[in-house]
Formats: C-alpha cells, sequence, structure tokens
C-alpha cells in the first residue's frame, strides 16, 4: 500500500463450497501453516453439529488447492474429508499458549443467545483433542440486564503483555433498539485473563 494510499479490490477468491461449514470462524497461525476453524450449523435450524479445521501454508491461504483438511488422523486434501473436531463448543479464537504447551481457545458455551460466561478449552494440537470448556468469566450484562447476549469472544495477542486479552461483544436481542438508547450496547467488551 502506497504511504497515504487506500486499499482497493483486486479479486475474490472463493474459499471451500461446504453449504454448512463456515470457514473462518477462528484463524491460528503456528508451525509455518495458518489453521482456519470452520463451525458447521444447520441454515435452517440453527442447529450446531460441531467444528471442523484446515490448514494451509502460510502466504498460500487464497491457494485453495493448497487446503488440506482434518479427517481425524491426517491431514488430507478434499473439503468432504472434513470431520468434527467437536471441542464442546464453537472456539471463536485459538492461540499458542504463552509457556508453548498447547493451545487455548475461547468460547461462550451455550451460544449466543443462552450462554453465560466466557470459557476456555486447552489442546496440545490445533486439531485437539480439546478439553472441555471451563468457565472463566461470568459476563454481567447476561444477568443484569433483559434480554442481553453475549457472542464472538476472540483473543487480542497483539494487546497481550501481562496476560491474555479477550474480548467479546453484547447486543440485546428483546429490546433491537436498545443501542440507541445505551451508548454501551453493541460495543466489544475487553478482559484481561492472567495465567489462561
Amino acid at each position: 500500500l502506497p504511504p497515504g494510499g487506500n486499499p482497493t479490490l483486486q479479486s475474490i477468491t472463493p474459499l471451500p463450497t461446504d453449504p454448512d461449514t463456515t470457514w473462518g470462524m477462528s484463524v491460528l497461525q503456528a508451525g509455518g501453516y495458518v489453521y482456519v476453524y470452520g463451525v458447521s450449523l444447520d441454515p435452517s435450524s440453527g442447529t450446531y453439529y460441531g467444528m471442523k479445521i484446515a490448514r494451509v501454508p502460510q502466504g498460500q491461504s487464497l491457494n485453495t488447492t493448497l487446503w488440506t483438511y482434518w479427517n481425524g488422523t491426517a491431514w488430507i486434501a478434499g473439503e468432504q474429508n472434513a470431520t468434527f473436531i467437536h471441542p464442546g463448543t464453537i472456539l471463536s479464537g485459538v492461540e499458542p499458549q504463552a509457556n508453548g504447551s498447547g493451545y487455548v481457545g475461547v468460547s461462550i458455551p451455550g451460544g449466543s443467545f443462552g450462554g453465560t460466561s466466557v470459557a476456555l478449552s486447552y489442546a496440545c494440537s490445533p486439531a485437539g483433542p480439546w478439553s472441555s470448556p471451563v468457565a472463566v468469566y461470568t459476563i454481567p450484562q447476561i444477568t443484569e440486564y433483559p434480554g442481553e447476549m453475549a457472542y464472538t469472544p476472540t483473543f487480542h495477542p497483539e494487546l497481550s503483555q501481562n496476560g491474555l486479552v479477550v474480548s467479546y461483544n453484547i447486543n440485546n436481542f428483546k429490546y433491537p433498539g436498545a443501542w440507541q438508547q445505551n451508548v454501551h450496547e453493541y460495543q466489544p467488551q475487553f478482559l484481561l485473563l492472567t495465567n489462561p
């Protein structure tokens, strides 16, 4: 990007096309690869099936012919071969642990309309197996205000110095115009987790 210039759209590259899997729920760079987590839902009922994972060499994300998928034992070509990694919840952020012992994932168990806490899960590899989610923070807005929901927690390693910074979003499904009456509605909330 030239100094003072604006980014411009050069092309669109279609990503894998499984209609029930939304790729990019979380993205992790580790060991020369980009790991892309996908959430698999029934589009009509919203039923959660589980998560899948793909990987591609760093710098090659747009080359979909290089994507491989975890089939439960190996990384192989073909999106149809991706199997569920079943982390027990939707991991919307995954990062290497600071001590190098594995990976940590963040989620809101129970989903956007029923989750009341931010939780962490752990794994030795990006594909898991993942531990059951452990609540590390109770979201106060859920109990304090009617109709509140929290969703999409994620990590912010670029802000993390003395712990791990996590954000989550809030909104109100009972009172759709609540954000017009409360400037703090529909804003990200930030947590600092020490010793995650």
